[in-house]
């Protein structure tokens, strides 16, 4: 090991100037000196390098610990990555033209044997350097760093922004969550600003945009499935949907980019909360007649339908009035005087008596039939009418927004309502 006593005048001022010895993987130590006397060490030629000491943060995702799902490193009994046992057994597709297989974040070192036995087949296709493997489609390592960001979280400038332009009876967008610089496995076929002069190629990259935001949502999904097999895609959408926040880490309404408050023309229902997804207390379920039932009200023919339902349907003779399917939000594009639509949810709790709770849009009168409902056993459904009118001597040509919300003390289902005249 280099001896510090070459450049300091004595022994005892040396061994202050020692803050640490590294002698396992490196032969050095790190010390206090003076720009000369670091000038002047780098000239012997024992010394490889010399170096000023910095601070590095570390440059990992925080997502986990912001959603709920860890805090500070652990993740609690109560969370839902450990309720639905860290997704296991159960397989997230990504279509996605994009892939780079070659990535390190794709390999399946020690997940085990491929199952015998699942849903699908594992296809090779003709590229010779792919083959089928258990990998982890995408692995974070946990950060121990407290996260303090105020206020948090809030809409980004890019985020995609409603109203529905093709069907403005659907309130998009329907959720939202983290997008803004994710570190994500990223391509060498490309550089990470991917302009032509940049030659340079990374395993990883901070990226942001709806595309980061979709993974995030997709992998919740794939826990609730776990957790929950017997629900269907729309009560899945649904528990995400109902449980989100509108309120950020103080306890303020979500904002925009421009810190003025935000719609749900920026959030949709809010930001997802995946611990409290695992346990909604009601959905809004729907089934493929129900879907098929909706092409029919947005006058798909005949051959087009046949496509999702393999011919064996016919549109009823009663047409769907689009807001009336049975969506976790409800949305009236245009209010002339009165309206009226109708809801059903399904109990997925233990048995309770839920009442609800409304916000009102400004200048609409909203009324709900029935206001309780009691539920004796899970799997119960039950229905209910929200009527809307414009409210007398008040004139408005623009979008406004409320919510009701059916609450037992335990669960709140909470539903955002958006009206314009």
């Amino acid at each position: 090991m280099f001896d510090i006593n070459l450049i300091e005048n004595s022994k005892e001022k040396a061994k202050d100037a020692v803050l640490y010895s590294y002698t396992h993987n490196i032969n050095g130590f790190a010390a206090f000196l003076e720009e000369e006397e670091a000038i002047e060490l780098s000239k012997h030629p024992g010394v490889v390098s010399v170096f000023p000491n910095r601070n590095y943060k570390l440059h990992t995702t925080h997502s986990w610990e912001f959603l709920g799902l860890e805090r500070n490193g652990e993740i609690l009994d109560e969370s839902l990555w450990m309720q639905a046992r860290f997704g296991e057994d159960t397989i997230i597709g990504n279509l996605d033209t994009g892939v780079w297989p070659e990535a390190q974040s794709f390999k399946d070192y020690g997940s085990g044997p491929i199952p015998s036995k699942w849903k699908g087949i594992c296809q090779n296709g003709t590229d010779q350097s792919f083959s089928c493997n258990r990998s982890v489609l995408g692995y974070i390592t946990s950060p121990k760093t407290k996260l303090g960001t105020k206020p948090a979280p809030f809409m980004a400038a890019f985020s995609s922004q409603g109203p529905n332009v093709i069907t403005p009876e659907i309130l998009k967008p329907d959720i939202t969550a983290p997008g803004v610089s994710v570190i994500a496995a990223y391509s060498k076929a490309a550089s990470p600003t991917g302009l032509v002069f940049d030659k340079r190629r990374v395993s990883f990259n901070s990226v942001s945009g709806t595309s980061m935001s979709c993974p995030h949502v997709s992998g919740v999904v794939g826990l609730l499935r776990t957790l929950h097999p017997d629900w269907s895609p729309a009560a899945i959408k649904s528990a995400i949907m109902t449980t989100a926040r509108t309120r950020d880490n103080m306890e303020e309404p979500l904002l925009n980019s421009s810190f003025v408050k935000a719609t749900p023309f920026a959030y949709g229902s809010g930001h997802v909360q995946p611990n409290h997804a695992m346990d909604p207390g009601l959905v809004y379920d729907l089934t493929p007649q129900d879907y098929l039932n909706f092409l029919c009200s947005l006058r798909y023919n005949y051959t087009q339908i046949a496509l999702f339902s393999n011919g064996s349907y016919s549109c009823p003779s009663t047409p769907l009035d689009v807001k009336d399917l049975n969506y976790p939000s409800i949305t009236i594009p245009k209010l002339s005087n009165s309206s009226k639509v109708t809801r059903v949810v399904k109990n997925v709790g233990s048995p309770g008596t839920y009442s609800v709770q409304l916000v009102e849009p400004r200048g609409i009168s909203v009324s709900i039939n029935p206001r309780t409902l009691t539920f004796k056993e899970v799997g119960d459904e039950k229905s209910f009418e929200v009527s809307f009118a414009l409210k007398d001597g008040i004139s408005f040509t623009d979008y406004v927004f409320g919510s009701l919300t059916w609450s037992d003390g335990k669960h709140y289902v909470r539903t955002p309502l958006v009206v314009k005249p």
